[in-house]
Order: C-alpha cells, then sequence, then structure tokens
C-alpha cells in the first residue's frame, strides 16, 4: 500500500518533469524505485561549487537559488526544477552553489 501510494504522488509530480514529458509509465515506475525523498531547509545548500555530485535531484517544492561566481543569482529554480543534470551529463565538478530560499522537498535519484 505504502508502495502504491508513493508511486502515485511521484508520478503525478515525474509526468510535468519537462525531461520526462510523454515517457513510458513503466520506465518512470523503474526509476521511481530509486528515488529518495530529502528535505532541506532555509538556507541550506544542496550543492557547492567543486561537489562531485552523483545524484540528480527534482524538486517537488520550495525554492532554491544558484549562485554565480561572482556572487549573484544566476538562476532561481522551483518545483518541476532539476539539479545536478550538467555535472552528472558532462562528468564536471559544479560550478555553482545552489541553496534553499525556503524549506524544500526534493526526489533525488543516484
Amino acid at each position: 500500500l505504502r508502495h502504491d501510494l508513493v508511486w502515485s504522488i511521484n508520478r503525478n509530480f515525474l509526468e510535468k518533469v519537462p525531461m520526462f514529458i510523454g515517457a513510458d509509465a513503466n520506465c518512470l515506475m523503474v526509476m521511481n524505485k530509486y528515488l529518495v525523498h530529502e528535505v532541506i531547509t532555509r538556507e541550506e545548500f544542496l550543492v557547492r561549487t567543486g561537489d562531485w555530485e552523483s545524484s540528480l535531484f527534482f524538486v517537488t517544492s520550495g525554492e532554491l537559488r544558484v549562485w554565480g561566481a561572482n556572487g549573484e543569482v544566476v538562476a532561481e529554480l522551483y518545483e518541476g526544477s532539476v539539479v545536478g543534470e550538467v555535472g552528472i551529463i558532462l562528468q564536471i565538478a559544479a560550478v555553482s552553489d545552489v541553496q534553499a530560499t525556503t524549506t524544500c522537498d526534493l526526489l533525488s535519484l543516484s
């Protein structure tokens, strides 16, 4: 029952994430088995410049800021945003700090 409830919630969210629009339900169901729910609090950093990330993060609620090298805000992330895809795809360390501006619920995929 718990698995079915989690799948229902995660599926509804994942189907709205741009990179998964049109994805096969079976593919999403398999991926769902590897998703971990995480919470970070306001002002906590999710990613720091130079970190080697092995996880992809999906923002399910809350807001985060991406800080540039000069200390300026270069992006704001909200529900449906993805964090960490560039580092994983290109196999490079993080080039920006990502910090929560509110308490955030995330799904991580490692």
